[in-house]
């Protein structure tokens, strides 16, 4: 459906990716960019799409677990040593926090 429908933009869970990247042939589609948020995007989720899918970019989203909000987005061309939370949107702030719940610079 991606591939005859010609989607450039597709926004999934990264459990519903990991399927894809497992059954799915991303050379012929017209993605351009895969919007993954709603659940951890693990680090070999992140290496896994950057070997198997050339010349689309993967964002990792993050939010809030109780609904599906996105308060920040990270652009996983970056690369590291794990998935990135990255920067808040447009009109947001984050907060983060250690382990004692205190706010971190």
């Amino acid at each position: 459906l991606i591939t005859r429908e010609r989607v450039t933009v597709l926004q999934c869970v990264p459990s519903l990716l990991r399927v894809m990247l497992d059954h799915q042939s991303w050379q012929d589609t017209a993605l351009r960019q895969v919007f993954c948020g709603g659940e951890a995007l693990g680090l070999e989720l992140q290496h896994d799409f950057g070997r198997l899918v050339s010349g689309k970019t993967l964002h990792n989203l993050y939010g809030p677990t109780e609904a599906t909000i996105d308060a920040s987005c990270h652009d996983g061309r970056a690369g590291g040593v794990s998935a990135s939370i990255g920067r808040p949107i447009a009109n947001t702030r984050i907060h983060i926090l250690d382990a004692e719940q205190r706010l971190l610079p």
